[in-house]
């Protein structure tokens, strides 16, 4: 019987728009980069009136995204994370 491999995955897919997850992507991601953060509840308001404008046309989409993922430090730490919270 042949062992099956474990695979590296290569790729990491974002689902912006709720298609596969529940909630926004981004405000999953804000609650994992900011958790120590003191201004968390603000910064994460702060993203889901954005992301609102965003879904609304008052703004265009580029704009939407760009402003937001402007608010949260990302590293590989942060990614290794969600990785362990959502997928492992």
């Amino acid at each position: 019987m042949e062992k099956h491999k474990k695979i590296k995955p290569t790729q990491i897919v974002f689902d912006f728009d709720s298609t596969i997850l529940r909630g926004e992507m981004l405000e999953i991601i804000a609650e994992t980069a900011l958790k120590n953060q003191p201004d968390k509840k603000m910064i994460i308001n702060e993203i889901n009136h954005i992301t609102n404008l965003g879904m609304s046309g008052e703004i265009p989409f580029e704009e939407s995204l760009s402003r937001r993922l402007e608010m949260i430090e990302m590293s590989k730490e942060i990614l290794k994370k969600l990785v362990k919270k959502f997928l492992v």
